[in-house]
């Protein structure tokens, strides 16, 4: 026997209102959901699926009107393949082109991010870096890297006491971006923010 949800169950899997699965089947953006004995729509996997395609859909920026054009050539089956994958096509183009763009916009935002931190002094003469600047550096390079996750599964530490202030992996981090920022020792061994 075929498993069955109620909308609530649907709303829950999908975060999506009960309201918007509703309209999505009233306007025919999805093929129609069964109705029980009661009135009350009943869902399948394959309602699922529609419904998760169609969210994609959204995301990837079709308005309601190309979604519902898509359905139907869903509809029309193998006959409508070709529309298809052009539609898919150009969608997969348009969808690469915002993903530049906002990978662009990441890259100003971690640099402003740099100039707006106060460990920081940046300076575009080469000239100038404020005391823990090269850590600073280092440590957001170190977070854009992963390298604490990187050292938790990559590293075993033998288990201490549990009245250690810092775990290893933190002190690891601290130590490497030390190091590689030049500095020898460090000056505020009880604060490992920068990380």
């Amino acid at each position: 026997m075929t498993k069955t949800y109620s909308i609530g169950e649907v709303a829950a899997m999908l975060d999506l209102a009960p309201s918007t699965i509703r309209y999505y089947d009233s306007q025919h953006i999805i093929p129609p959901v069964k109705k029980g004995s009661n009135g009350l729509r009943i869902f399948t996997d394959t309602n699922i699926m529609d419904l998760r395609i169609v969210e994609c859909l959204k995301i990837a920026g079709m308005s309601v009107k190309e979604i519902q054009k898509y359905m139907v050539l869903v509809a029309q089956g193998n006959a409508s393949l070709a529309k298809r994958l052009a539609v898919f096509q150009q969608l997969r183009q348009d969808t690469l082109q915002k993903l530049n763009q906002l990978e662009y916009t990441l890259k100003v935002i971690n640099f402003r991010r740099l100039n707006c931190n106060p460990n920081l002094k940046v300076n575009n003469s080469a000239g100038e870096l404020s005391p823990f600047g090269g850590l600073v550096l280092m440590a957001e390079f170190a977070a854009q890297l992963g390298l604490k996750d990187l050292f938790k599964r990559a590293v075993n530490f033998i288990p201490r006491q549990n009245a250690v202030k810092h775990d290893d992996t933190s002190i690891l981090s601290q130590l490497l971006c030390q190091r590689i920022a030049g500095y020898s020792a460090d000056s505020a061994a009880n604060t490992l923010g920068l990380l």
